[in-house]
């Protein structure tokens, strides 16, 4: 790796491992994933229920992580729903995990695996993200491309170059249940207020218009 001329990475955050293995920075280029621009935007649920979108495997623990989303959700002081747009191996065990913990079964909604789940989504407050890692997690480039806000882990690599706090949603502390609680808390009085325009456009250098002319000028 170190004799390579020159390095593309997908995030900020693999830049500065590349950096931690000695290899020279100006030589370290980062080209973020794309996403095409959406027209439509996914519009506030505007009721009293905080309605949270899970897009993603099913893993307890692991990658992905739900659990820490329950063992959040168990303990805030809020109405909330939760959709889950997804299958996996843990989907037994996460669902056994919920009926331990006493909530109420129409909590949470489960449809299964989706090829394009976007397609099921009208009406939606926020898109939540659990995981303990990521490398550049396009789920929250697709999520605010069509106006939805996120709440997500500011795990070491992604999250962080794309949310930006109070504007297109909020990051909290990595397997953290309790900053998750508190996040969750904080958005959901806010969660009319965030303008769907404003997200889809505080992601305009990921749009596949920008992506591509930044890395025909690297090549170039």
């Amino acid at each position: 790796m170190k004799f390579a001329d020159e390095h593309l990475v997908i995030s900020n955050g693999i830049k500065q491992q590349l950096i931690d293995m000695n290899i020279p920075k100006e030589r370290i280029h980062v080209i973020f994933n794309s996403v095409k621009h959406t027209e439509y935007s996914i519009e506030s649920s505007r009721d009293t229920f905080l309605n949270l979108l899970y897009v993603g495997r099913i893993t307890f623990e692991g990658q992905k992580n739900l659990k820490l989303g329950i063992d959040a959700l168990s303990k805030v002081e809020i109405p909330w729903k939760l959709t889950v747009i997804g299958s996996g191996k843990d989907e037994r065990k996460i669902k056994e995990y919920i009926q331990a913990k006493n909530l109420p079964d129409n909590s949470i909604n489960w449809l299964g695996w989706s090829d394009n789940p976007w397609l099921d989504v009208k009406k939606m407050d926020a898109l939540l993200l659990t995981s303990n890692y990521e490398g550049f997690p396009m789920v929250l480039l697709e999520a605010l491309s069509r106006g939805l806000p996120c709440i997500s882990a500011n795990c070491e690599t992604g999250p962080s170059d794309i949310i930006k706090n109070q504007v297109n949603g909020y990051l909290f502390e990595m397997n953290n249940s309790e900053d998750l609680k508190q996040k969750l808390e904080i958005f959901y009085p806010k969660k009319a207020n965030f303008d769907r325009n404003v997200v889809k456009k505080s992601i305009s250098t990921y749009y596949e218009e920008n992506y591509e002319s930044k890395l025909i000028e690297l090549l170039s």
